[in-house]
């Protein structure tokens, strides 16, 4: 209710400044131009959100996985947003490519998701960005971004040009970082399966710390 009659108050100004800011001199096009211009800058004013992610780390290796929490709030009193359902976070790889998407359904304002690393990728300085689609009627500048370097799990690199004279060629390597233990669980509606009769089975696959993990994998019989 309060911020009702916030947004009313708003737009009551808004109008009056609309009307007593002499369009009447100004050509037509001009005139739409300007009330444009207005109505972007009061709709940010009225409506202003705000995104925010918080990774598990500052920096990841290759073949770990990104663990995030998301939150979206009113700009305007800093309090959970529940006007957007849905929150867009992209990962971008250096040369700006967006490499992976989560869709998040907004929870009061907070979700959360992951990005598993792949192995294959090239080490460098990603970027987390979120936003909404509301946000996305503006521009990009509004987005939430953040930077995380990301390196090669396990390199070899001969520095034969920084060694001295006589001195053997020196070799750094990087202890490659083990791959999280994941458990699958499996929910069978009403709790138990009986054959020849379709049910539906829910599953959960987490790691050795208990946090979801994103998997996918294929429903065979005994034939294969």
């Amino acid at each position: 209710m309060i911020r009702i009659k916030a947004l009313v108050a708003r737009v009551i100004v808004f109008l009056v400044i609309l009307v007593s800011g002499g369009f009447q001199a100004a050509p037509m096009d001009d005139f739409v131009r300007q009330v444009m211009v207005r109505l972007q800058n009061f709709y940010i004013a009225s409506f202003p959100e705000k995104s925010y992610i918080h990774t598990d780390k500052s920096f990841y290796a290759t073949g770990e996985t990104i663990w995030l929490k998301a939150y979206v709030v009113d700009a305007s009193l800093h309090l959970p947003d529940t006007v957007s359902q849905v929150l867009y976070v992209d990962l971008i790889a250096p040369d700006q490519r967006v490499i992976a998407q989560r869709v998040l359904r907004l929870t009061q304002g907070t979700a959360a998701a992951d990005f598993e690393l792949a192995d294959s990728l090239a080490q460098g300085m990603y970027t987390v960005r979120a936003y909404t689609n509301w946000m996305r009627n503006f521009s990009p500048d509004y987005f939430f971004s953040k930077r995380l370097p990301v390196w090669q799990a396990a390199t070899a690199v001969t520095d034969a040009a920084a060694a001295r004279p006589g001195a053997k060629p020196r070799v750094r390597k990087a202890a490659p970082v083990p791959k999280p233990k994941t458990d699958v669980q499996f929910f069978p509606e009403g709790g138990n399966m009986v054959v020849g009769l379709p049910a539906v089975v829910a599953f959960k696959a987490t790691d050795e710390y208990g946090r979801g993990v994103a998997v996918s994998g294929q429903l065979t019989d005994d034939q294969g």
